[in-house]
């Protein structure tokens, strides 16, 4: 869903070098190349998702409701960001 919202309203970011995620066989096949795409699209200094610890993501985790506010939030910044460079042209 996440990576829908950032394709929608055209919210990619730059594209950093990625590492992939030691669990990265545990990710469901048609989830793969989302969750890649999201974890490089940056907002601020920080990625919209992040892995948990030492190179995993953890699909298999709960997603809290921290972590689900955090990334909101990053997402959020982007699009905010993008709005106030829309409204200065």
């Amino acid at each position: 869903m996440l990576d829908n919202i950032v394709k929608l309203f055209e919210l990619k970011t730059e594209i950093y070098i990625y590492e992939k995620f030691i669990d990265e066989e545990y990710f469901a096949s048609w989830a793969k190349d989302e969750i890649y795409d999201i974890t490089r699209t940056k907002s601020g200094d920080n990625y919209v998702m992040m892995g948990t610890e030492k190179g995993n993501f953890s699909p298999w985790m709960n997603y809290t409701r921290e972590q689900a506010i955090s990334t909101m939030l990053r997402l959020y910044k982007i699009f905010e960001d993008k709005w106030k460079m829309f409204c200065s042209i």
